[in-house]
This record gives structure tokens, sequence and C-alpha cells, in this order.
């Protein structure tokens, strides 16, 4: 499948975009204006530095954020549109005059009516993608009809979606523009890619980054072109944190059902959005604390529902040689690094909830930690092997399996086929409520390469969520594995569960497995843009993973 560079951006026509989707302003647009003037004339900001990436032929989101900015920046991949934008901020009364009488509608646009000497003034066009902004910049911002709109893969609209919202100050207010279920559109003789997504999608995955709300607008009249089915509007403020939700629940309350195809919704919309406009104050760019890792994350051992029925023995059993390892690795750690201070390393479990007989989170859990003290090691993180193919509302399998998949037939060997029938092979997606999906049914290799991407925090592209334990130190276990978050904390003082390097210690049993994961890690090394940022990192992340496979594990 076709990704976003692959596409002739450079060819793009803005003056058949223009005259095809803003020549004359139709009630949608008029719709989104009137919602975006109320917005922003509340959100209580001022000579604010703002931003609108990707506006293509489009000027009416910066006229939006006019009033209440210093500065407005315009950030186009396309040099054809570039060079339109210029020209159009000289004399852009005629063309944009219709949006404005919308806008001005609101007395804190009426202050600079007309605006159009300040909109050549303050308005500047640079060019850049959504892919490489930079973090926290601008403290006002809008991405219209572009995340959806410039690639077919979902993983690049996630990517998209996550790196727009960075790029702007911590208690920011935004606004983002989607096509509804678009599979595509034309401009001039050029077709290009639309990623199909629908209300749920994106009102579950946004609601994860920030403090937001997700209406639809109908389609009036006669359709714009075909292939979508109305659009979107976002409207919010960035969180003043960068972390998580603190909270499973958090996610848990936001989650889609993971068995709809991406962008299939069921209808039920809200007319009206309810955004929180208190003011926040906005000092200057916030620096964020540099992300926290580990030297090490030792996997302790990979538990099946076999390894259960022994007991606490049984369990104690395979987890005795872990401290031995644990101190050998240490003590290399410590000759490669010239640093003083001990490595810091954290340890963690993978659980291979697929099983129906596992037994409850509440049973098994105690149950691991009583075999840990046996053995003197001590239990940092419990992971469910489901969360390696969804975490919330992020579909972490499916988006990945885009990037892996160039035809249908590699699609299918990410899949585990015999998942519905195999008793001592089942590696589909939890059976329980809402997380029921016999879609599909993910590969054992597969998701061991997940596993090992979230452990190096490779996965942060798609969210400040993915991969982030929750604290459940001292909280009751829940009775289902659903109930628990894909990566859950354990020890108040534990070291951080993202590391440099992993290590894992696993039986014969699954060397198999995982030299299949290598040759996946390995392909996606090649198309992952954070494994592949780097230029210093030739062999990552294979570099980075260890593994201590035996018979006594």
């Amino acid at each position: 499948m076709r990704r976003n560079s692959d596409f002739p951006w450079q060819d793009f026509d803005p003056d058949s975009y223009f005259e095809h989707n803003y020549r004359i302003l139709r009630v949608e647009d008029r719709h989104i204006l009137a919602t975006l003037r109320e917005f922003f004339a509340n959100a209580n900001v001022d000579r604010r530095h703002g931003v609108d990436i990707g506006p293509g032929s489009n000027l009416y989101p910066a006229l939006a954020m006019l009033p209440f900015c210093d500065s407005v920046e315009l950030i186009e991949p396309s040099s054809s549109a570039r060079q339109w934008l210029k020209q159009e901020l000289g004399t852009p009364a005629s063309r944009w005059g219709d949006c404005w009488s919308v806008l001005r509608e609101n007395s804190a646009y009426q202050r600079y009516d007309p605006p159009w000497a300040r909109m050549a003034g303050s308005v500047q066009v640079t060019e850049g993608t959504v892919f490489e902004l930079p973090e926290q910049k601008w403290d006002i911002g809008t991405m219209f009809f572009v995340a959806e709109s410039v690639t077919p893969l979902h993983y690049e609209f996630y990517v998209a979606v996550n790196r727009f919202l960075r790029s702007l100050q911590p208690g920011a207010p935004f606004s983002i523009g989607f096509m509804e279920n678009s599979v595509g559109y034309r401009v001039g003789h050029r077709d290009y890619p639309a990623c199909p997504v629908g209300h749920d999608e994106v009102s579950a995955y946004l609601s994860n980054l920030a403090d937001c709300n997700t209406i639809r607008i109908d389609i009036h009249g006669e359709p714009l072109r075909a292939g979508y089915s109305g659009m979107l509007l976002t409207l919010g403020r960035t969180r003043t944190d960068a972390a998580p939700p603190s909270t499973w629940e958090d996610v848990h309350s936001t989650s889609i059902d993971p068995a709809q195809p991406f962008g299939v919704t069921e209808g039920r919309f809200r007319t009206s959005a309810r955004v929180d406009t208190t003011p926040i104050a906005l000092t200057g760019v916030v620096e964020p604390p540099p992300p926290l890792r580990a030297d090490l994350s030792v996997e302790l051992a990979h538990f099946s529902e076999i390894d259960f029925r022994g007991g606490v023995a049984a369990m104690a059993i395979k987890l005795r040689h872990s401290p031995a390892r644990i101190k050998m690795s240490s003590e290399s750690l410590s000759l490669q690094d010239c640093s003083t201070g001990a490595p810091v390393i954290s340890t963690c479990l993978l659980i291979d909830d697929y099983f129906l007989n596992v037994g409850s989170p509440s049973t098994v859990i105690p149950m691991l930690l009583r075999a840990a003290d046996e053995s003197g090691v001590e239990i940092d993180y419990i992971a469910r092997e489901s969360g390696c193919a969804r975490s919330g509302s992020v579909p972490i399998a499916r988006l990945l399996e885009e990037l892996l998949a160039a035809s249908a037939a590699e699609a299918e060997k990410l899949r585990d086929p015999k998942a519905r029938r195999s008793s001592t092979k089942r590696h589909g997606r939890t059976r329980t409520r809402r997380r029921t999906d016999w879609t599909f049914s993910w590969s054992c290799p597969f998701l061991a390469a997940i596993w090992q991407l979230l452990r190096l925090g490779a996965l942060g592209d798609l969210g400040a969520g993915v991969g982030q334990p929750i604290d459940w130190c001292g909280r009751p276990l829940p009775r289902y594995w659903w109930e628990l978050p894909p990566v859950v904390r354990l020890r108040t003082d534990a070291a951080p569960f993202i590391a440099d390097r992993t290590l894992s210690l696993l039986s014969t049993a699954y060397a198999g497995v995982e030299e299949e994961a290598q040759v996946l890690l390995e392909r996606l090394a090649l198309t992952l843009p954070a494994l592949r940022r780097d230029p210093e990192k030739s062999n990552w992340p294979l570099d980075r993973i260890s593994y201590a496979i035996s018979t006594d594990f």
C-alpha cells in the first residue's frame, strides 16, 4: 500500500482545488466558520502565535485565528500551493469576503474589519509537513482536511494528528477538520489519497490526547464530490501536562468496538459542541521533562495457560534463575557504560490473556507476586498480550499491519487463521464485552515484535498513552483481563517501563516465535518513522533487543 511520500504533492493544483472547494461558500463551511468563530472568541486568548497545517488553497482557518494572533504561520508542503498562498495573501478580499462576513458577526472580529491589511502583514507561508513539526511551538492552531487526506494509511493518520497536537503549547485551543469516510479525491488531473475515518474512531482517539469534542456536519444539498459521508469538526485544548490519562477508566470510557472496520460509525452523532473555554494562562513555551527511560527492560518470563496450572511453586521454579541473569546483565551494562552509577533496570511479565481459563487478574497476579518473592525477584510491570494488539482506542496491530502488508497474502501471514479452533494457540483479540473481535486473529510473532517495540518506546508517535503504564499500586485487581490496562505498574519505586535495551528470558518453546519476530522487526525498521529517524541507528532496533533462551525458563 502506498504512503504519503509516494504521492505527487509537488504537482498539486491549488487553482483547481480552490475552484472546486472554496469558490462558493457552502452551507457546511458556513457552519464550520460559525462554530470556529464562537469557539475562538470565547477561548480568551490574545496576541498569540498561531499555525494552520496544510492549508492548500484554504485561508478561512487563518482568518478565524487572525484577531487573536500577532502572527499566523501556514505550514504547506507543496511548492505550488505555497506560491498560490503568497499571491492570495496580497489580494484576499475578493475571494474570502463571504467567509469574513460570517466571522465578523461576533464583535471580537470587528476590531479588525476589514482584515486584509492585517492578514497580509501577519500571515506567513512556510515550507513543511505535518510529519515534521516542532514540539510546543505554537499556542493556537488549526488543521483542516489534512490528516485523513494526505495518506491512505491509518498509521500515518494517527501520527499526523498526534504530531499536530504535540506542536502546540499545553492548554492551547485548537480545531481540526476531517472529511468523514473519505476514499480519495481528484485535484485537476491528479488523484490523491484519503484514509477513511468515522466519528467514533476520531472522537475516541482525540479524547485520549486532548480535552476536546468532535461534532458531525451533514452534507447539505449536492455533495462536494463523491466518496465521503460528511465532515467532522473537533474543538478543544491541548492538555496542560504531557502525561497519558491518569487512570484506565479515562481510556476505557472512550474505547471503540475493535470489531468495527476503520472508519465505520454507528450514526450516534452529537449536533452541538460543549467545549471548556476556561482561560488558561500561556506564558512562553513550556518545556516538557525529558522522557524517562531505564537502561534495560528485563522480561522475566512469558506465562501462558500451562504455566499457571502448577500454581505458585511451578511459577517460582520458572522465575528462580531470573535474579542471576539480571545481575549478569547489570554487570555487563556497567562495563559498557562509562558513566557513574549502577544501570537502571526494570522488570516485566507478559501474560497471555487470550486463553479463557488462565484465571482472573485478581487470582493470577497475587500468585505471580508470591512466586517472584520466593524466587528473590521483583516484578515492576505486568502486561497483557492483547494490549499489544490494541491499547485503549489505538488499534496498534492493525496500524502496523498496514505498514507491513504490501499485499493481502502478506497480511495473512500476520494473522492466525486457526485461532478460533485451537485450544493451545489462540492469539486473536480478547472475547469479553466490547473488546470481542472475531474479524482478525494476530500471530504470535507479530505480537512478540510489537511487545519489543512497546518496551523500547518506539510507538510513541501513535499517542502519549501507547505503551505507557498505568499505576496500579495498592488498587484492587479486577475480575476480567480486559478491565486491566495493557501495562500496569505494580511498584511505586519501579524504574521506567520504557528502556534503551530489552532482555527477554524465555523458554526454548518460544525460540521459533522470536526468530520470526526478528524478521518482522527488520521489516518494521525500514518502515516506521520512529525506527529510521536516526541514521546512526543502522541496525535499530535489533541491536537493542537480546534474549536468554533456556529450558530453565
